[in-house]
């Protein structure tokens, strides 16, 4: 079961920093946090949300990557079965173990999309 986590605007870290401005120039304090709480919860967010970009950054990159390599691999995967549907075309025990290697696509399936930038052509 997923995790659920509350929807965070994307100006938290500002809203924050207005808040600390506001209780820093009143002199007003709080139940639930001091100032230095607030400046707190601000380092972390500033600090794990930087983190957190780098490693988006990362995690995007490698898969764009990992799905380029993965389309050029099913590509020749797919060229190789044919050369051997192609081979063993009268042998019916041979090729009846190639056919089950062939993706099977019901009506509902889609063809997987491929990277746009140099990707290969989808099989056919």
């Amino acid at each position: 079961m997923k995790a659920k986590y509350p929807i965070i605007p994307r100006n938290f870290v500002e809203m924050i920093k207005g808040l600390v401005a506001i209780l820093a120039a009143t002199g007003a304090n709080l139940r639930e946090a001091t100032v230095a709480d607030l400046q707190a919860i601000l380092q972390g967010q500033e600090t794990e949300g930087d983190e957190d970009r780098v490693l988006g950054a990362l995690y995007r990159g490698k898969h764009v990557a990992f799905r380029k390599a993965q389309a050029e691999r099913y590509t020749r995967f797919h060229d190789a079965l044919g050369d051997a549907l192609n081979l063993f075309h009268k042998d019916p025990s041979v090729l009846k173990q190639l056919e089950e290697l062939k993706w099977k696509r019901d009506r509902k399936s889609k063809v997987p999309s491929l990277p746009a930038e140099g990707g290969a052509e989808p099989p056919k």
